[in-house]
């Protein structure tokens, strides 16, 4: 295999994590989200429905040729008309017993055209304000469909994710034995056909297989489940969540499922409720608060960002005894551990901290090494943010700074909250250049840090950031 296969393939695959990660902190921003969905209430429709006040009185309005206040004899169609909507809007109220505002309602709901001009000041008034009121009761709160629509989309792209991560190698790279391995064991196990130009269309095999791979996933999330599983295990992928999963997300949405393939098939479900099920409540989309959706989001972003590391890992292993990719696959690993390091950072900024968990241990452990102290610290940074796992105090007491740049021993006493001796430690970081002023200013672990008066008098001896 060129050299060139490899960086393509990487390169690709790399910028594919990239834009998982814009795109789930565009997923976990608020647009209105936040506004949980209200069933329009009796006292909304009972204003709606208030008596206006007409410039002329209706007798001096009805000497106009052009009354709105005029029914004329040949309008029986707007009669009945009127007559069926006042019916419909009546089978569509709430059915509240004794309550005055229904029944205010209701003597509204029964008044004839003639009492409907007068009680609204014109005809076309009052057909306005009956069918603005349908629509209320008749369609779904507008937090709702934000939030379907958020489903729809969130659901769609995890599935491009997880299509993406598997098609790609095998386009790339299908001539590598672990990938040409596990997408022959695909084609057979999940029963995957050719189209009969599939090797016309195409200028090489492995284009066809991916061609054909993705074809079969557009089936569906159940479908591409089934792929995914398939492809990490003939890979020898033994697991791609970790601990942010075990005790982190599956603690959080044990609602939904106990594992992660539970909780995907619920909201698959989930899904299918908001596409094909016209007379849903929609479940628990519309009663989850902001925060929760935010978690789901950033569950599925987890699942196929470790996804797609998963096999780039897979890949970058086999290459390294090579001659001619060894060197370059190294490289590659560093580059992308040092690309991710500032992705958890600017994670942490947006207050994504369960992405930032996961993305950090994940790295950590599969492209680091155990001992990757900035990562180790920023998940414990990112855990204090959300109380998660209970004993996140113990696991970060257990970072072993000792001897370590001033950096490392900063961010472990701002995540902990010990204070004692911090403005040495501010000042040995500048002096020492193992921290700018701008670092001290944005870093999102030392937030807190930032507020008290030792930071600041610290600081002014150095002049400004």
């Amino acid at each position: 295999m060129q050299p060139a296969a490899f960086r393509n393939y990487w390169d690709l695959a790399l910028a594919g994590v990239g834009r998982q990660l814009v795109a789930a902190a565009s997923a976990c921003a608020d647009r209105g989200f936040s506004v949980h969905p209200s069933p329009v209430s009796l006292h909304a429709i009972c204003k709606m429905l208030g008596r206006a006040r007409p410039v002329l009185s209706p007798r001096d309005a009805y000497t106009y040729p052009d009354s709105g206040h005029k029914i004329e004899k040949e309008r029986e169609l707007f009669q009945e008309s009127l007559k069926w909507l006042q019916k419909e809007i009546r089978d569509l109220l709430p059915n509240t017993v004794d309550n005055p505002e229904r029944k205010e309602i209701l003597h509204v709901l029964k008044l004839t055209a003639e009492d409907t001009a007068l009680h609204f000041g014109t005809l076309t008034e009052g057909w306005d304000r009956l069918v603005s009121i349908k629509h209320e009761l008749l369609l779904p709160d507008k937090a709702v469909l934000a939030r379907s629509a958020w489903l729809v989309s969130l659901m769609a792209d995890f599935e491009r994710s997880l299509r993406d991560a598997i098609c790609l190698p095998i386009e790339c790279l299908g001539r590598l034995e672990p990938i040409m391995k596990a997408a022959s064991q695909i084609i057979t196990e999940q029963g995957i056909t050719f189209e009969p130009d599939a090797f016309l269309r195409h200028l090489r095999t492995d284009s066809a297989a991916a061609h054909a791979i993705s074809r079969s996933m557009a089936a569906g999330v159940t479908t591409t489940l089934a792929v995914a599983g398939c492809f990490a295990r003939h890979l020898g992928i033994k697991d791609v969540e970790g601990d942010s999963f075990t005790r982190g997300f599956h603690v959080e949405l044990d609602g939904l499922g106990g594992n992660s393939k539970e909780i995907i098939l619920r909201l698959v479900e989930l899904r299918r409720v908001v596409l094909h099920d016209a007379k849903s409540n929609f479940g628990p989309l519309d009663k989850w608060d902001f925060e929760k959706l935010q978690v789901i989001a950033q569950f599925l972003y987890s699942y196929s960002i470790h996804y797609s590391l998963a096999v780039m890992d897979v890949v970058s292993r086999t290459l390294i005894d090579e001659k001619k990719n060894g060197e370059d696959a190294q490289v590659a690993r560093y580059k992308t551990a040092s690309e991710l390091h500032v992705g958890t950072l600017v994670l942490l900024k947006q207050k994504l901290w369960w992405l930032a968990w996961s993305l950090a241990d994940y790295v950590r452990e599969r492209y680091e090494g155990k001992d990757g102290l900035m990562l180790r610290l920023n998940a414990a940074f990112a855990q204090s943010k959300i109380n998660t796992p209970r004993d996140w105090r113990k696991g970060a007491r257990e970072i072993n700074v000792a001897k370590k740049a001033p950096r490392y021993r900063l961010l472990k006493k701002c995540i902990l909250g010990e204070w004692t001796g911090i403005s040495a430690l501010i000042g040995e970081a500048v002096v020492k250049g193992d921290m700018t002023l701008a670092e001290l200013d944005s870093w999102p672990a030392l937030e807190e840090l930032r507020t008290r008066e030792a930071y600041n008098t610290t600081i002014a001896k150095f002049g400004k950031v």
